[in-house]
This record gives structure tokens, sequence and C-alpha cells, in this order.
């Protein structure tokens, strides 16, 4: 499939957060491959929304966005009575999730489903059905589901659910009908209110995650390989939102999931994680094939640094610190981890050869995207 990339949308002033004066870079599979980072484009940009293997959307400046990659047709806006949208939410493997200017609905391009053929999608965007009077804050896309927190702090999810990773047992799949993960599905006999109103969400390939205003997290869906960090035993389907208890006692700022494993950050700057780890996407070194429960990240690197962002493609995370340098560890098959090399690893190693100091970072599945101011 050709790489390319293409204007697709003009989507006119913006009211949200002002933007800043950055380019964004790139490292791994995305337009070709790169094992240290290449500029992407060099307008400004407001912000990256990474997808699965092969494309990326990027905001601009003035609104704009531009579809980068292998896969750019898994999203395709701008077409004759399109929905004016105020930015890009999240991507998936094959779909694109995004949300109107008023954040009262979402569209979703590419498919929930298995694609046929070359996997290459060209479908329209289509409104997913939510309740009344629902105005999200955050989205995240997985594989094949997607998942949204509205400002009431209550989740929803649709998409497939082989694995549990809508938190909605009892039915198979709900394509284009989000699902409420109700509220008394969740185990609250401990736990007071702010923690159960939850705020942000991340999406692995076949797990959930969704993080309270209080920094506590729970995690569901697949759990083959430990990924959801609910103890004790849970299976390999954890069919309901569940607290990751070897977190107590921390408060959690950002999370990410991957493939098969879970990273955070903590308001002290230390990085946590769990799950597979055949790659090193851990970053806990080679010794080590899976972790059932939170583990510090105690690599050298992340020794004197504070965390303030985590990021994570299928198979390798990224940090950002808050002197605005980047730490990236796991699979680097196609250079995603920008350390100029394909060779995995299973610590943390720090990025180079940005022309800047990062204002922000993303992960796609198998590449990564920073933010540098100029």
């Amino acid at each position: 499939m050709k790489n390319q990339i293409s204007q697709i949308s003009s989507v006119g002033s913006y009211s949200g957060t002002p933007a800043v004066a950055v380019e964004c870079w790139f490292s791994g599979f995305l337009v070709g491959v790169g094992v240290q980072p290449k500029r992407l484009c060099s307008c400004a940009v407001r912000s990256i929304c990474p997808g699965g293997w092969g494309f990326t959307v990027v905001t601009l400046e003035t609104g704009s966005q531009l579809c980068v990659g292998d896969l750019s047709d898994s999203y395709r806006h701008g077409q004759e009575g399109s929905p004016q949208l105020d930015r890009l939410v999240a991507s998936g493997w094959n779909h694109t999730v995004v949300i109107s200017r008023d954040c009262n609905t979402v569209f979703q391009s590419g498919s929930c489903a298995a694609v046929p053929g070359d996997g290459v999608l060209h479908t329209p965007l289509q409104a997913v059905v939510f309740g009344e009077n629902v105005a999200l804050c955050s989205i995240a896309a997985g594989e094949q589901h997607s998942i949204a927190v509205d400002r009431n702090g209550d989740v929803w999810a649709w998409g497939r659910n082989p694995d549990g990773q809508l938190g909605v047992e009892g039915i198979a799949d709900s394509q284009l009908q989000a699902q409420q993960v109700a509220r008394d599905t969740i185990n609250t006999s401990a736990l007071g209110a702010s923690e159960t109103f939850f705020q942000k969400v991340a999406c692995g390939a076949r797990h959930s995650c969704a993080l309270t205003r209080s920094g506590r997290l729970f995690c569901w869906g697949s759990n083959l390989h430990d990924q959801c960090g609910v103890l004790p035993d849970a299976g390999t389907y954890v069919h309901r939102p569940m607290p990751v208890t070897s977190l107590d006692g921390l408060r959690v700022i950002s999370v990410a999931a991957g493939l098969s494993h879970t990273v955070v950050c903590t308001d002290a700057g230390a990085v946590y994680t769990w799950g597979w780890n055949r790659d090193g996407q851990l970053g806990h070194g080679p010794d080590q094939p899976s972790c059932r429960r939170a583990r510090l990240v105690e690599a050298p690197a992340l020794a004197d640094v504070h965390v303030v962002k985590v990021c994570s493609g299928s198979r390798h995370c990224a940090a950002l610190t808050k002197d605005a340098e980047v730490y990236t560890w796991g699979w680097n098959a196609f250079g995603q981890l920008g350390s100029g090399s394909k060779a995995s690893s299973f610590e943390p190693v720090h990025v180079s050869g940005l022309p800047a100091k990062v204002h922000d970072i993303e992960c796609g599945w198998w590449h990564t995207l920073f933010l540098v101011i100029r």
C-alpha cells in the first residue's frame, strides 16, 4: 500500500486549548521506516492521534487535519455533508473515532469488526448512538473496540466484546450502539464517590482501563498475560471494571495500554508496568516474561527523572518527563523507539536527535510521535 499524506478536512476555528507552535516528528513505521526521529510535517501542529499499524491523523493549528501513512483511508472525513468536528479523538487498529464540537455526538470511520481483503477501509463517518444528554470528555480506541467517559464520570463502550473489553456482560458485540458500563458492576463497597468518578480512559488491544478523579485505576477485558493487573487470580477474562489494588496508596495521573501490557505514571513521577514482557515493553529487563502486578520501573535511565505522561504502542512504551525529555523501551523492529537502531530494549533509553524540547508524545501500534516546540 502506498505511503501518502493528504489533507482531509478543514474544521474552521478552534475553541479549545490555545495552540502551541510545534512540529510533528516520528520514529518507526509510518511514512517509510525511521529508526531515528524524522520530521513528519513542518507546519504548526495542534495535536496528534496515532492509529494502528500504518496511519496517524495530525490536527494543524489552523484546524485542518492531515491523514498520514500507509492506512490513511482508515479516516476519511471531508465528504459533502460531513459534520463540523472539534478535534480527532482516538484511533484504533483500523478505525478512528471523532467527536462533535459540542462533545455530544461521536462519529466513527472504519470498522470495529474484522476487515476483509487487504484491510484498507473506505467507509464514511457513522454516528455512534449514546444515551440522551451525554457530553463526552475522553475517548480511547483499541483493536476493535472503543470506550469513552462523559462529564458525569460514567464510562461508555462499543465495538467487539469477545474478551469482555466493553465491561458489559451479556452482549457479544455492540458496533455503533454505545453501552453504559453500569456503576453497580463496580465493587464500590470500600470506595468513596471520587474513586468511582472516571475522567480518563485508555484501550489496549483487547483490554480497557479507566482512571478516576482521585487517581485510582480500574481495568477489564482480556487478561491472558495479566495485563489487567487485578488480584487475586482473575482468570483469562475480566468482564467488569476491577481496581488495580497493587497501586493502592498511589495517585495515577497517566495510563496507557498495549497489546498485552499496561503502563502508568504517578503524581510522584514514577512509572509502573505489568503484563506481557516478551519484547521488553515492561522495562524491567529480560529476566521476567510476565508481571502479574504493578511493578516500579527501576531502570537507571529513569532514576533521576520525573515522568508526567506515558504512552504505549503494541509492544513498546514511551515516557515524557517534566524536563521535556523522552524515554522509550520495548519492541523496536521498525525503529519505533527512535534509538538509532532496530534492536529492542528491555530498559528505557533516552531519545536523542530531536531538534527541540518535546511538548507532547503519542504512540501508534508500530510508531511513536513527538511534538516539538520550535
